[in-house]
């Protein structure tokens, strides 16, 4: 999350880690030291919180073109995700949530 640049050959090696070895993303990011929620693309940083609460890892992201926060119920309610988008200080931020009206009207989700 520092904003470092990674070499072709790392950033190969990390997908085969996933696609090739089987291997979770979440588990490869942590071994390697990288975010599974953070992305580069055109010179711009964009976060997806997924199914992430306001923690403080999140709220150490700096630097932050575009944010998608999914607010729900659980875990990032609306208040923590206010408490996400005021941290992080993104450019623009778009929420959003994944729970459908039938999941949230009937205590599924």
């Amino acid at each position: 999350m520092s904003g470092k640049r990674y070499t072709k050959e790392f950033k190969i090696e990390a997908v085969k880690q996933v696609t090739e070895r089987g291997h979770p993303a979440t588990e490869v990011a942590a071994r390697l030291g990288v975010s599974s929620h953070l992305l580069s693309v055109a010179g711009r940083r964009i976060y997806i919180s997924g199914d992430t609460d306001a923690i403080a890892e999140v709220r150490a992201l700096k630097d932050i073109d575009i944010a998608f926060l999914a607010i729900t119920r659980w875990p990032m309610s609306a208040p923590r995700g206010v408490e996400a988008m005021r941290a992080i200080v993104p450019r623009v931020v778009y929420p959003y949530h994944y729970e459908s009206i039938r999941e949230r009207d009937s205590g599924e989700a």
